[in-house]
């Protein structure tokens, strides 16, 4: 797959009783050595987010099974608490629909704008 003309990935809110907690949902990529990389999309994205929001943590939620997806509101949950992104890293495409679904349909969502 290519992705060098991505400029960006969207970024969302999840709002627990008024508490905007910023996350992205991407797809993992890995390297020759098994190590996960960003593609520029997203080092954009976290970058915009970190602008927007004023949040330089970073929460790193593996998604690598659909056993996971039990935790998906838990990270969520913890964004709220730390000053930072929630970052899902997804091992599938249909896994990171399975997040993002997962996400709507427990919290208001809205997309991140500046």
């Amino acid at each position: 797959m290519q992705f060098d003309q991505l400029e960006a990935i969207p970024a969302f809110y999840a709002d627990i009783e008024g508490t905007k907690v910023p996350y992205i949902v991407t797809v993992t990529f890995v390297n020759t050595d098994k190590k996960i990389v960003f593609t520029r999309a997203v080092e954009q994205s976290i970058n915009n987010v970190c602008d927007i929001t004023g949040k330089e943590g970073l929460i790193t939620a593996k998604v690598q099974t659909e056993d996971d997806l039990d935790k998906v509101n838990q990270w969520i949950c913890k964004g709220r608490d730390i000053p930072g992104i929630v970052l899902f890293h997804c091992w599938s495409g249909e896994l990171a629909e399975q997040v993002m679904e997962k996400i709507s349909s427990t919290f208001e969502v809205s997309l991140i704008q500046r």
